[in-house]
């Protein structure tokens, strides 16, 4: 079946009347803050193509990539696997975070070991946000006071507005609240700035269809004037 789907696929290609059906994976900060933007760029261009993103963690959906559940996925973390190919398409950066009045941080930086103590909000394990917190403290978030585990970007930010703990969130999902002036960013000491990359992940074992050929080629040569100009991006 995936057969002939790929060479309607083609047929509508070489007519130059691309159409058919995408599906995506995608954890939450790209899924959530970058891919819709870029699904409307590649809609606009494509209108006879219809996607699907599915919001889920870094891990879950490079097993969906493997599983051949979608074909792509966007991701912010890379997981091992032989089969898997990733395709870098932009930078993020890890901001550690305050409620604004939250007094339980008085001073702009705080010691990894003091950090240690404070009530902390967790992402789920297999989020890329959480993995690269923990390689860049050089510690695993067993070893913190978290006090609630939440699995997305928005539940953290609740989380620290209510004043439940303190946490680390992408900078690109928190611009609002930062010109708001309700969280503000501190700095751990001795921890140097926590980048990331983002990544479209494919299947080595799956020839893409034309539909994904074609997404994957899109967003690599357009991806740097669709996504935000402003912050860490490139």
């Amino acid at each position: 079946m995936n057969e002939r789907e790929s060479t309607l696929q083609e047929l509508q290609q070489f007519l130059n009347r691309l159409s058919g059906f995408l599906v995506l994976s995608a954890s939450t900060v790209p899924g959530e803050y970058l891919l819709p933007r870029v699904m409307a760029s590649f809609h606009s261009r494509y209108p006879g193509v219809k996607l699907e993103a599915k919001i889920t963690d870094s891990s879950r959906a490079c097993r969906e990539v493997l599983d051949g559940r979608s074909e792509l996925g966007c991701v912010g973390a890379r997981i091992e696997g032989a089969d898997l190919q990733f395709h870098r398409f932009a930078e993020d950066e890890l901001v550690f975070l305050a409620r604004k009045d939250d007094d339980r941080i008085s001073t702009e930086s705080i010691s990894l070991d003091r950090l240690a103590l404070q009530p902390f909000l967790a992402r789920e394990s297999g989020s890329g946000t959480r993995m690269v917190f923990e390689q860049s403290v050089g510690r695993s978030l067993d070893q913190f006071n978290v006090v609630a585990s939440l699995g997305s970007n928005n539940a953290i930010k609740e989380g620290l507005r209510s004043g439940l703990g303190l946490s680390v969130v992408s900078l690109l999902s928190v611009r609002r609240e930062l010109d708001k002036g309700l969280l503000r960013i501190l700095s751990i000491e001795g921890v140097e700035a926590m980048k990331r990359d983002f990544y479209i992940v494919v299947n080595r074992r799956l020839k893409l269809s034309p539909i994904a050929e074609t997404f994957l080629q899109f967003l690599l040569d357009s991806g740097p004037e669709i996504l935000p100009a402003e912050g860490p991006l490139s």
